[in-house]
């Protein structure tokens, strides 16, 4: 956070909320209530070295939630919650081909997120790194 130039206080009240944050969602997680991504950072900046949403889906997985549901936070859900499910957040024919891949299998282990080798926008790739 200071790196990103926010104010000592709000770095503070951050590490003081940590706590009932963690709580506040292994709550929500044991009531099985819908849960979507979401960051104060921009989604693609990176948060300890990986992309801010990841880092969010790695941070919702370590507080409970299954790897299936901590990757739907970030597509079903999201879509759903905004209304545009009728055409984003499913890889399937006729939605918008946004999507990322990653060498492994994230079910296993969300940690796979971490590299991100393909980035699809709108059907176009956008980054692919070869290996």
């Amino acid at each position: 956070m200071r790196a990103r130039g926010f104010a000592e206080h709000s770095i503070q009240n951050a590490l003081g909320a940590a706590d009932d944050h963690l709580t506040s969602i292994q709550r929500a997680i044991r009531a099985g209530v819908t849960l979507v991504n979401g960051t104060d950072y921009p989604p693609g900046d990176l948060v300890d070295g990986i992309p801010a949403a990841v880092h969010e889906l790695l941070l919702m997985a370590g507080a409970g939630l299954a790897p299936l549901l901590s990757l739907q936070s970030v597509s079903v859900n999201a879509a759903r919650l905004l209304g545009i499910d009728d055409h984003v957040g499913q890889i399937r024919p006729g939605f918008a081909a946004d999507f990322v891949a990653v060498a492994a299998n994230p079910l296993d282990d969300l940690a796979a997120m971490r590299t991100i080798s393909l980035v699809v926008q709108g059907g176009r790739v956008v980054r692919e790194d070869a290996r």
